[in-house]
């Protein structure tokens, strides 16, 4: 999970952002969560909102505060370095 959360601040564009982007997740991803909302892009908060209540009380919650303590706990450093890493493997995004 330290991994994934290093690259994907990368990717996103900082701590943020990426924090951002993990609590609303876009449309596309969400309608693959829950495939009734194709095509009803109007009840995106409704069902943001449900998925919250799941992970709040069918488990996630403890992976959820992890991943956003990680989030916060990146240095400048540690993020430089892991740009750096995505660059010489050739997969910046």
């Amino acid at each position: 999970m330290d991994n994934r959360v290093a690259v994907q601040q990368i990717r996103r564009g900082g701590k943020l952002r990426y924090a951002m982007s993990r609590i609303w997740l876009p449309y596309d991803t969400l309608k693959s969560h829950y495939p009734s909302l194709e095509g009803k892009r109007v009840l995106l908060p409704l069902y943001e909102v449900r998925r919250w209540v799941k992970i709040l009380f069918c488990g996630g919650t403890k992976r959820g505060v992890r991943e956003l303590k990680l989030n916060s706990s990146k240095t400048k450093a540690e993020q430089l370095r892991t740009n750096e890493m995505l660059s010489h493997l050739g997969l910046e995004s």
